[in-house]
């Protein structure tokens, strides 16, 4: 994830666990995430849609390798946070693009994050947005899967419709199989007390404990 200075979504997700839990007693559908993705394949990768002023990268510089920056993808990570840290964050999508292109987890999340978020320059791009959060997802990035849980509950953002429980399900319990607490208690209260089609009580429990 970014660093602590630069968090784009922790805030937000942390309120929105607490929303979540203490609404699923009465199971009422969250209205304040915005930040979700489909589970469908993931699209083709389209251009970011808009200018900027371009810092240069030699393409023959490797900045990702094994989902792991580089020493060189860390300098361009970092360039991105000043960019971001001054305002430019259209500009700072552009530096990070090439370490989600290359396979960072954590870069193609931030990219959806910015991209559905729409701010400072950057247009808001649904469909694009929800490309990269399904690549980090793919990759393990337990933030996108968490993320992809609460959009699916919430059924309201990023060309999801209508509230989905069972992709719901399916991503809360992906991530908490890489061990992501808020995916663990939030999973066990929806198997509790949520909806019979996902209600699995004795799995809950065991979530919960």
């Amino acid at each position: 994830m970014f660093p602590k200075f630069t968090a784009l979504h922790l805030s937000v997700n942390r309120a929105l666990s607490v929303n979540l839990l203490a609404g699923l007693m009465g199971f009422v559908c969250l209205s304040v995430f915005t930040h979700a993705l489909a589970a469908e394949p993931v699209p083709a990768i389209a251009p970011l849609g808009f200018k900027t002023t371009e810092q240069p990268i030699d393409p023959s510089v490797p900045l990702v390798k094994d989902g792991v920056l580089t020493a060189a993808g860390t300098v361009v990570q970092n360039l991105g946070i000043e960019q971001y840290q001054s305002g430019l964050d259209a500009l700072a999508m552009q530096t990070w693009l090439p370490l989600a292109e290359q396979g960072h987890g954590e870069s193609q999340h931030n990219m959806g994050v910015m991209l559905s978020k729409g701010d400072k320059g950057i247009p808001i791009n649904n469909a694009l947005a929800l490309s990269w959060y399904e690549r980090a997802a793919a990759n393990g990035y337990d933030q996108s899967m968490l993320d992809l849980g609460f959009a699916y509950f919430n059924g309201t953002s990023l060309g999801i419709v209508k509230p989905d429980l069972i992709k719901s399900v399916m991503w809360l319990q992906k991530c908490a199989d890489v061990g992501n607490t808020i995916c663990e208690s939030t999973l066990g209260q929806l198997q509790v007390s949520g909806d019979e089609k996902i209600r699995n009580i004795e799995a809950g429990l065991a979530m919960l404990q």
